[in-house]
């Protein structure tokens, strides 16, 4: 990371850009996905809508607690998901699992700037 204050450990979790993130093995690999996330979520203004990030590694899924609730196509889960399709191997949202398309993390390397348009959601109010 850029920053160490980026990150806070804190009751067996790690928080990472305000987002806390779990690992029932703290498997390397998943804490590396979550963080990746994490960054983007950062970048993309979407950490206002997630509270955590859980990796079962029993069943290599990463689950997301939101503090809002979403509903499929609405725009911040449209957005969750396209970042989560860049970095994540499989995760799950609004109780169904997905796995990313496999050119996902190439799709908009050419043009960040057609991600950024894409994730840019309303203003919603999140309760903390």
């Amino acid at each position: 990371m850029d920053d160490c204050n980026d990150y806070e450990i804190k009751d067996g979790e790690i928080e990472v850009h305000g987002i806390r993130i779990a690992s029932r093995y703290n498997e390397i690999d998943e804490l590396n996905e979550m963080t990746a996330f994490c960054g983007l979520a950062e970048k993309f203004h979407l950490k206002r809508y997630i509270k955590r990030i859980f990796y079962n590694s029993k069943t290599s899924v990463c689950i997301f607690k939101t503090y809002i609730p979403l509903q499929e196509n609405d725009p911040v889960f449209c957005a969750i998901v396209l970042v989560a399709d860049m970095v994540l191997t499989q995760y799950e949202l609004c109780s169904v699992v997905y796995c990313p398309r496999e050119d996902a993390k190439d799709i908009y390397s050419e043009d960040p700037l057609a991600l950024q348009g894409v994730c840019m959601v309303p203003e919603v109010e999140t309760i903390q």
